[in-house]
């Protein structure tokens, strides 16, 4: 059904170009997902949720986290059903599609979506551009990347990236045109790099280095030999593993990809939540594992500054699925908490050009209070807390990642932040 209405839609994008005379000369990329996904959502069974009418035996397969991922009712009311004897498909099932049926998918490829191995990372494109391009019907084995297609509309745009936007400056664009490709000419670049949650891969020519997780080794294949990865040749060329681990870090030190942030386990959860105290530096930047556990906790944070500024995040944690943030705008301290990605905030006074602290406070019943020097700036409330914990890290004077207020940017601080402190107090 997916499928029939993507074909659906696409044929109608496609009639529409011809009808305004724009189908020869407008480039079409079509690419489809990276590999299937071996996660099994609603495939298990867990006494206590609903149950299917008609398969009174089956129940909804869900850990705590998943029950949170999960819609509880259909679209039209209906509750949603699942569990080993239910059979996928039906409006009022969610049902994953399985490592079995992933397996299927991705053969010969190993892995899955998430990993970084050909089967998580590998997928065709379709390129049509009657005017632009020239081959017709050719299979062109060079590798792209999806940062490709940036770069590539850049180009055939005519336009030029630029290097900052709106006083901030810009991370250079990683992808390089795919249109020497569609030429069949060879894409001039220094290596294919990725990384997610914590899987690595680097290629270069027919080398790819790939590692699972942000400790796992390096595995090194001959992709043109070995596409299915199934020889590994680490132990017999370190230098060359060694030559490509480094040019995998030069990139992930240029594109922000550190610190690696991979999924972490309930006991590495239960490990860190009995801290309560956190002393932060200027600029720090913590990463998923390391940062407060606040999803509903109260907490208070103690700013000390060197020189206030009027604009920008004074401290943040989370994106926009849920987070909170600190920061000013025009002088005035404002405090945004995203709850399962509903936005609520609380707009206070303009901080004095003199202040040295600030103390802000979320009470457990969603109270926000906050002083500059012991004077009242910011006093409301919000519905409470994240509802869990996020993925994204905690940072001092900018909001990297999602962002969780309604700003466009990092939006970094134009003041000297000294320390913060954290306390978590319920």
């Amino acid at each position: 059904a997916m499928v029939d209405r993507m074909d659906q839609g696409i044929a109608k994008i496609m009639a529409s170009l011809r009808e305004t005379h724009r189908f020869d000369n407008t480039l079409v990329l079509f690419m489809q997902d990276n590999g299937g996904c071996a996660e099994g959502l609603g495939r298990g069974a867990k006494a206590g949720l609903p149950k299917r009418p008609d398969a009174p035996e089956a129940a909804m397969a869900a850990d705590e986290l998943q029950l949170d991922m999960i819609p509880k009712k259909s679209r039209d009311g209906w509750p949603v059903i699942q569990g080993p004897e239910v059979m996928p498909g039906p409006a009022d099932t969610y049902i994953a599609y399985g490592r079995g049926w992933a397996n299927v998918s991705n053969t010969p490829f190993r892995e899955y979506k998430h990993w970084v191995h050909e089967g998580g990372i590998s997928t065709p494109l379709v390129a049509h551009w009657p005017k632009g391009i020239a081959r017709r019907g050719e299979l062109e084995h060079q590798p792209g990347h999806l940062i490709d297609v940036m770069a590539t509309c850049v180009d055939v745009s005519g336009a030029t990236y630029p290097k900052e936007y709106k006083g901030q400056t810009l991370t250079p664009l990683e992808g390089r045109s795919l249109v020497p490709a569609f030429r069949g000419e060879a894409i001039s670049r220094e290596a294919l790099y990725w990384e997610h949650e914590g899987n690595r891969a680097v290629r270069q020519g027919d080398w790819k280095l790939v590692a699972k997780g942000a400790q796992g080794a390096w595995e090194l294949y001959n992709i043109r030999d070995d596409r299915s990865e199934l020889h590994d040749l680490a132990a017999g060329q370190p230098e060359r593993v060694k030559a490509m681990s480094d040019l995998w870090q030069r990139y992930a030190e240029r594109a922000m990809v550190l610190p690696l942030t991979p999924y972490y386990s309930k006991k590495d959860n239960e490990k860190l939540s009995g801290r309560k105290k956190f002393q932060l530096s200027a600029n720090a930047d913590l990463p998923r594992n390391e940062a407060p556990q606040l999803a509903n906790k109260a907490f208070r944070i103690r700013i000390q500054l060197a020189s206030p500024g009027r604009n920008g995040v004074l401290v943040a944690q989370g994106g926009t699925a849920q987070g909170f943030s600190l920061y000013q705008r025009d002088g005035q301290l404002c405090f945004a908490v995203r709850r399962d990605g509903k936005l609520s905030a609380v707009t206070g006074k303009a901080i004095g050009n003199d202040a040295t602290s600030i103390d802000f406070r979320l009470a457990a019943d969603g109270t926000v209070t906050a002083t500059a020097d012991n004077s009242e700036i910011l006093s409301g409330s919000v519905p409470g807390s994240m509802t869990a914990m996020p993925a994204d890290g905690l940072q001092v004077g900018r909001d990297l990642m999602g962002h969780v207020g309604e700003y466009d940017s990092d939006f970094p601080y134009d003041g000297k932040i000294d320390s913060v402190q954290i306390n978590i107090t319920k």
